[in-house]
């Protein structure tokens, strides 16, 4: 698959996934509370956006803490992804800039 068949499969949604991840935001429960998006939406980005090698996601062990609506909670630790370098190129190439509403 080429790079340009690649990018043409990032929806809107994909898109504002790479740039919370772009943004320091890389795991699944940040980026669900700093967009829109539900949990199994960005569950859903992170497996498409790893398969087409935009992404690359880990799993940690243990839990985290995070403090959510000003109480303290423990959770199981969430999914994790760094951009690949053609996650970059397609940020600073060929976005669409449309990720803003997410």
């Amino acid at each position: 698959m080429s790079k340009e068949e690649v990018f043409q499969k990032v929806r809107e949604k994909d898109e504002a996934v790479l740039y919370c991840i772009e943004g320091g935001d890389s795991d699944i429960q940040l980026i669900t509370s700093s967009t829109t998006l539900s949990n199994s939406e960005v569950n859903y980005c992170f497996r498409k956006l790893e398969e087409i090698g935009l992404i690359q996601v880990e799993k940690q062990d243990g839990m985290v803490e995070r403090v959510v609506d000003g109480t303290t909670q423990v959770f199981e630790a969430p999914k994790q992804a760094d951009l690949t370098p053609l996650g970059e190129d397609y940020l600073e190439n060929y976005s669409e800039d449309s990720a803003e509403k997410y």
